[in-house]
């Protein structure tokens, strides 16, 4: 059997699901069981050309045209293959296919994205969980909510828990062009701005407490609704857009901690890369982040401003706390990190 992947994530800005994908190509790769093809777009440029050796270009369309037409009739002329769709869209009429689904924000809350974009996957994604061979998802959370939201037997879906990116792991630490900040003396968070980060709110809280100093990684999406007030500027509050992987190193082990205030997540790949660089992670009070970080984490209802105010206290000032949470972390981050997902894949799609 010969494996195909929808590459279309490497013509797309980094983010946690392109991340994922990548580093699923990577250890297919790296077993040689079966024969993977990579299929990309062909007028389409590649941002990432990590698997130069393995693509192959098809196709005259870009972006979800590509991928229900170039891709969907490229898939029908082969006999003999699969294909995995790494990043949660897949071609409709497909049936020999994986689908990965992250999670479903797009369905628990429309009003975090654009009409259109929420519009599409509330349409798309249902058609694909029964109609798709496999489906792959990142959290038993979302396993739950897909099965219960499209009534889809449990038994079809492998969780693949999500990893830290090799590359970050080994980046040299830089703090180039913010060696003003100075370290354990700032807080942090990271990721792309939309709604369901809630940014606004934190930040909102460090406003008031001018003493401290939060630091926001991440920029805008186009799928996001960014029609909300948008109050997170400050003196004490500083914005930094897409950094590489040595700033992004350099800021999490130098934070006094990091935050997550997220409302809803499929899993949280900022939190695993925090606990992996010895980072105390503060997050928000919901069950996937209980299900995924345990008791290595800090807990806060996003609601409740006082427990917010209460943790950081505690951060600050219970340093054996601090440490006890820091190792449960760095065993959770093993946990994951020592995961065969390559393997969990073929057994599964093979069974």
């Amino acid at each position: 059997m010969e494996i195909f992947i929808n590459g279309r994530f490497l013509t797309q800005q980094m983010s946690g699901v392109q991340q994922f994908a990548k580093e699923i190509c990577t250890e297919l790769l790296a077993i040689g069981k079966h024969k993977i093809t990579i299929l990309v777009p062909t007028k389409a440029p590649l941002l990432d050309n990590s698997f130069d050796y393995c693509i192959k270009k098809i196709g005259k369309f870009e972006s979800h045209l590509w991928e229900q037409f170039d891709l969907a009739i490229f898939m029908l002329r082969v006999k003999n293959g699969l294909l995995l769709n790494l990043c949660n869209t897949a071609p409709l009429i497909i049936r020999r296919q994986c689908v990965t689904i992250h999670d479903l924000a797009y369905k628990i809350n429309p009003k975090w994205f654009n009409y259109w974009f929420s519009k599409f996957y509330n349409i798309i994604i249902p058609l694909l969980v029964n109609s798709c061979f496999k489906i792959f998802t990142v959290s038993e959370t979302i396993k739950k909510e897909i099965t219960l939201h499209y009534k889809v037997s449990p038994e079809k879906i492998l969780v693949l828990y999500n990893k830290v990116s090799k590359g970050l792991l080994g980046a040299a630490a830089s703090n180039e062009g913010f060696d003003y900040l100075i370290p354990k003396t700032f807080y942090l968070m990271v990721g792309t701005e939309n709604p369901r980060k809630n940014l606004e709110k934190i930040a909102s809280f460090f406003i008031k407490h001018k003493t401290r100093t939060l630091v926001i990684v991440g920029g805008k999406h186009k799928s996001f609704n960014n029609n909300y007030d948008n109050k997170i500027e400050g003196n004490n509050i500083i914005r930094l857009s897409y950094v590489t992987e040595s700033q992004l190193k350099w800021l999490y082990t130098n934070a006094k901690a990091f935050l997550n205030p997220s409302y809803y997540e499929g899993f949280g790949i900022p939190n695993l890369e925090a606990l992996a660089l010895d980072c105390t992670i503060i997050l928000s009070d919901i069950g996937v982040f209980k299900e995924i970080f345990s008791d290595s984490a800090y807990y806060f209802d996003t609601q409740n401003e006082q427990k917010l105010a209460n943790i950081l206290y505690q951060v600050e000032n219970d340093k054996e706390e601090v440490e006890i949470k820091k190792i449960r972390g760095n065993h959770i981050f093993e946990k994951f990190q020592g995961k065969n997902r390559a393997l969990e894949i073929l057994n599964f799609i093979e069974r």
